[in-house]
């Protein structure tokens, strides 16, 4: 058996080809067995006796633990497995529907409407297929909704970020440790930092032309760490966005880890519909009681958010029946209404305001 020994950089081995491990390579070794493709299985074994050598010097905290990216998710089902999550595609119950009610939904900034309509038509940009172009139709749909918020104090709270490096921990089917990272589109919630995921409630996730069911995998994997990041929160339902442009797929993650997915909306079709669930989104995230202020900890009536949130939304077929879990205790108009003062966020009771 080789000697070995624990340096500052690594495990040094002695009289071996393996004459200097480190952790960066080591790490490297792990990512590449977890993540090997079909054509080279044949080489799990060599790689597996390679870390089991490498990894017996190395202390289980200083271990790296392997990745995976969420793309390489190729089904929503195989992420739910994975993450844990609740859900079955073909089952009413996993429906996510919004109530019918009779708000007027304040239509689009005509100029913002007049350049996505240019975009779908032009002969310049209409058969192009790439990502690009559904960005820029979401940014101006996303900013025109956020014009429409009414309360400015709470606005100039909610950060709306791109590229928002995200990740999760989950155990494989031999028990090893794998992080699962990506990087999504957008996410919207309070605080200044986009790193911090625990304060993020919304994901919206773009795909080229034609390719928005592809994301669905990615975006549960993005909304399942914002939840792992709002544990120690009171709320921690997180609602997603996906959308090629031309399609909008809703979905949310509720405290309980189920995921709730509505029907495909098109824009040419079902633009105003398509509206107030983005709108009915961003006023329930304004609810949601931000992490930052004290007051939350004592304040009881945040427990109403998912009664809340059932007001508005119909969760599955049987979601008018049952309540969610906790909400036993909950009294009649315990909602709350977020205000900033003195440059800090605070909720205030509905029933005094």
């Amino acid at each position: 058996m080789s000697k070995r020994r624990i340096t500052e950089d690594g495990v040094e081995y002695i009289g071996t080809p393996l004459a200097s491990i480190t952790e960066a390579q080591l790490a490297a070794l792990q990512e590449a067995q977890s993540t090997l493709p079909l054509s080279l299985e044949s080489l799990s074994p060599l790689l597996e006796s390679i870390l089991a050598a490498c990894g017996e010097g190395v202390p289980p905290h200083r271990r790296p633990i392997a990745t995976r990216t969420a793309t390489d998710l190729k089904g929503t089902t195989e992420a739910a497995i994975i993450l844990g999550v609740d859900y079955k595609p073909n089952s009413m119950d996993f429906v996510l529907e919004l109530k019918e009610n009779e708000q007027e939904v304040p239509e689009m900034n005509p100029h913002y409407a007049a350049v996505i309509e240019d975009l779908k038509t032009n002969q310049y940009v209409c058969s192009r297929t790439d990502e690009a172009i559904t960005r820029t139709i979401l940014d101006l749909v996303l900013v025109d909704r956020l014009n429409q918020l009414k309360d400015m104090d709470v606005f100039r709270r909610l950060l709306l970020s791109t590229e928002v490096p995200v990740s999760v921990k989950y155990v494989n089917e031999h028990g090893k440790p794998i992080l699962l990272k990506g990087r999504a589109d957008w996410a919207l919630g309070y605080g200044t930092d986009k790193r911090n995921t625990g304060s993020l409630l919304i994901i919206v996730e773009a795909k080229p032309a034609g390719n928005a069911s592809v994301g669905m995998p990615q975006m549960l994997v993005y909304m399942a760490a914002i939840q792992d990041a709002r544990q120690d929160r009171t709320n921690k339902t997180v609602f997603g966005m996906l959308s090629d442009g031309t399609n909008y797929t809703f979905a949310c993650l509720s405290d309980n880890k189920r995921l709730l997915v509505s029907r495909n909306f098109q824009w040419l079709f079902d633009r105003q519909t398509i509206l107030r669930h983005i709108d009915r989104i961003l006023l329930d995230a304004l609810q949601s009681s931000p992490h930052t202020t004290l007051v939350k900890l004592k304040n009881s009536n945040i427990c109403g958010y998912t009664r809340y949130l059932q007001e508005s939304w119909k969760f599955g077929e049987d979601s008018d029946d049952e309540g969610e879990e906790g909400d036993e205790n909950e009294e009649e108009g315990d909602l709350v209404d977020v205000i900033e003062r003195n440059g800090h966020i605070f909720l205030r009771s509905k029933k005094s305001a």
